[in-house]
């Protein structure tokens, strides 16, 4: 359905309406753990979207170190999240990009930079968020052996 809506949104030339197409398309792929193909639309949809679209642009890069993260790619993670927390105008979005590098960090077994940005993500409005964060935060305590 996503893909048909890009298809239309092409025959009208709707930039807006193909960006979030394509952002739906990735994002599918994504929920099928098909990390490749979803990079694939995240990109596809980068490229159509103009500059000037922060709040877009700043969740598409943090889709994207989401994939990266899941895909072990912890260094194009760092990088897109880096990205996104430095155009970011809306402070909501920066826990999840605080998160993107959380989890990378904590999956290179940089236990500190972890922690750092758990501790930032914590202060989420978003319960899950919370949740991730205190969880992971837990885990680093276990693997330093301080119970």
């Amino acid at each position: 359905m996503y893909q048909q809506a890009y298809h239309y949104s092409q025959c009208l030339n709707n930039k807006d309406y193909m960006v979030y197409a394509l952002r739906n398309v990735a994002s599918a792929y994504s929920g099928k753990e098909d990390n490749h193909n979803a990079l694939v639309y995240y990109f596809k949809a980068l490229n159509l979207l103009p500059k000037s679209d922060t709040s877009t642009l700043t969740t598409l890069l943090n889709e994207i170190g989401s994939q990266y993260n899941e895909l072990g790619d912890y260094s194009h993670a760092l990088h897109t999240a880096n990205r996104a927390i430095n155009i970011n105008s809306d402070f909501t979005k920066l826990f999840y990009s605080y998160l993107i590098k959380a989890h990378a960090y904590f999956n290179k077994q940089q236990y500190d930079s972890a922690s750092y940005y758990y501790m930032k993500t914590v202060e989420s409005p978003n319960l899950y968020t919370k949740a991730d964060s205190y969880y992971k935060l837990s885990k680093i305590e276990k693997n330093e052996g301080t119970y």
